[in-house]
């Protein structure tokens, strides 16, 4: 008897979650305008904050009024299930589009009306901008190495002199460094920085040529498992705007058998890499969500120990102390630069963030559909897909991510706890 109790409210529960699938879903039908679309980068034009660009399975989603409305860009001759895992803006032009997929780049000049395939290198993983108008330069990282266009695409010139030859932890002659960011000098366009595997390295003439820069970093080679490994990985740089000599990053643990775990932290130059200092290292055991200079400010530097929790510099990173919250002008900041802050890529689909606690889903993918809904006695509404639970008080407008890796027997179970 108890058994067919449980069956009956377990059949009660899913009649109930089919009539509100159509509840919920009726909220998100509006920006539901491409289903089966996996979401997986999103860019924002650094001069104009309401364009907004997302790559999705064979093209992206445009849209000027934060997703309200959009238009979706099919990419003739990318297979639609084919991944846009980059979108670039060029900073010069905003009609001109570069997408990175299926390690190949391909160009729009007009704003997404037409598109060409750009020369092949092989294993593209990134895509960089100067930020000269006068020379605008494109710089592409690949299994190669790095390469330099000064065409918008059309020709490419090997830049690897000075980089280290590396691949998968073992030298090889063959292949050389991965790039893992650059950063350009805001003042001497000769000037740019890259981050890799191997640590920080310095170009004085535009890319041609690199020197390293790495004095106090703890980036020593260790021999692990047969392969060769460096103490810490560089994970993130930034470059004060009003004084460039002036930089910060973080250089985390490889977490093999604890290596690096005593040298991690954040570091800092005033000399333009020639030396580094460790300056937090006690509690940065972990990639910092937001390591930012006040682009209004410049003196002011702050770093994430947690996921509420700041600490904040007003000498250029010497000295450290903590704050309750990020300023407006960060946050804004953070918005346009970063706009993973602000928008985030959960199940194929984006939830722009309202507050610290609340998101609203701005995008929908179908590929991760909800399998079971829940209403308690409170009123408050539970999704569950197929990996995550979100929660909502205001019957399903804005929703709240609860927690991942929730299986549908929990969920059935909670409905029929609190059904007793």
């Amino acid at each position: 008897m108890g058994y067919l109790k449980a069956k009956n409210k377990i059949i009660i529960l899913i009649i109930i979650s089919l009539i509100m699938v159509d509840v919920l879903f009726a909220g998100w039908k509006k920006y539901n305008s491409n289903p089966g679309s996996n979401v997986i980068c999103i860019t924002v034009d650094e001069k104009d904050n309401k364009l907004i660009y997302a790559g999705i399975s064979g093209g992206i989603v445009k849209t000027r009024d934060e997703f309200q409305t959009q238009s979706i860009i099919k990419i003739p001759g990318v297979n639609p299930d084919a991944l846009i895992v980059k979108i670039a803006i060029d900073k010069f032009d905003q009609k001109i589009l570069y997408c990175l997929t299926g390690g190949i780049i391909i160009k729009s000049s007009d704003g997404g009306i037409t598109w060409e395939k750009l020369p092949k290198i092989i294993n593209i993983k990134s895509l960089y901008q100067n930020n000269d108008p006068k020379k605008p330069a494109l710089f592409i990282s690949g299994e190669r190495g790095l390469f330099k266009s000064l065409d918008r695409g059309l020709n490419w010139n090997n830049c690897n002199s000075g980089l280290p030859f590396y691949n998968n932890n073992r030298i090889d002659s063959s292949v050389t460094v991965s790039i893992d960011e650059m950063i350009f000098h805001p003042k001497d366009n000769s000037i740019i920085y890259l981050t890799t595997v191997q640590g920080v390295f310095k170009s004085y003439n535009e890319g041609e040529t690199w020197i390293e820069a790495n004095i106090g970093l703890p980036m020593k080679k260790v021999e692990y498992m047969d392969d060769i490994h460096y103490e810490c990985k560089i994970d993130g740089i930034i470059i004060n705007n009003s004084e460039p000599d002036v930089m910060l990053l973080y250089a985390g643990p490889h977490y093999l058998d604890g290596l690096g775990l005593k040298s991690a932290g954040v570091f800092r130059t005033e000399n333009g890499g020639a030396t580094w200092g460790r300056v937090l290292g006690e509690f940065i055991t972990y990639k910092p969500n937001i390591l930012v200079f006040n682009p209004v400010t410049n003196n002011e530097v702050y770093v994430s120990i947690s996921a509420d929790k700041y600490i904040k510099s007003i000498d250029y990173g010497k000295n450290w102390n903590n704050v309750d919250k990020l300023p407006e002008d960060v946050l804004n900041y953070l918005d346009r630069q970063k706009p993973e802050k602000k928008y985030y890529l959960i199940n194929g689909g984006i939830y722009k963030k309202l507050d610290e606690k609340t998101m609203s889903c701005v995008f929908k993918s179908m590929n991760n559909p909800i399998s079971s809904i829940l209403i308690d006695s409170n009123s408050t509404m539970y999704a569950l897909t197929r990996d995550a639970l979100y929660k909502s008080i205001n019957k399903g407008i804005n929703w709240e991510f609860v927690r991942m890796g929730i299986a549908p027997e929990s969920l059935l179970f909670a409905a029929l706890n609190s059904s007793k």
